[in-house]
């Protein structure tokens, strides 16, 4: 069948209710959606250290090796999470393949300085967002706990390869 055939029968592009791997590389057999729990950890990378939230949300679409994600994450309290270590974003529904840009599409709430900006990349071989500063004058560095401040909020957005 031709894509005008197909378009004209089906009216949509239709996938099977049970997935149907392919070995074929040029072969689109794997879609998904799905939801997300981003959180905050520092670099122990554990959930379990009683930061509250007041809003995490996620949602995900996987076609073939690429996720597409957008998702906010507002923070209540910051637990015991140690202000002096780097800040990450957990709980992406896929491993990423390698580091990927991540797009910041707003910040609120940051111990930050005015001219300063937040960055972030899918860290690779893992389910979790790195998150950067970026400064004029001192260049990036890894955001810190304590720069996301007991009220930080982050909204984001972005894709990566499975």
């Amino acid at each position: 069948l031709t894509l005008a055939q197909i378009l004209t029968v089906n009216a949509n592009i239709q996938f099977p209710a049970t997935q149907v791997a392919s070995a074929g590389a040029n072969v689109l057999d794997d879609y998904e959606e799905t939801s997300f729990t981003p959180t905050y950890q520092d670099t122990s990378f554990s959930d379990a250290e009683s930061q509250t939230y007041t809003t995490q949300t996620g949602v995900a679409t996987k076609i073939g090796r690429v996720v597409t994600i957008q998702g906010r994450c507002d923070i209540d309290s910051l637990g015991t999470l140690t202000t002096t270590d780097a800040v990450v974003l957990a709980g992406l529904p896929f491993t990423s393949s390698g580091d990927a840009s991540v797009a910041i599409g707003s910040a609120t709430s940051l111990a930050i300085t005015a001219g300063q900006s937040v960055a972030a990349t899918a860290n690779i071989s893992t389910t979790r967002i790195g998150l950067f500063l970026w400064d004029a004058a001192a260049g990036v560095t890894n955001l810190l706990v304590s720069e996301l401040s007991a009220t930080g909020a982050l909204w984001f957005g972005g894709s990566y390869v499975v």
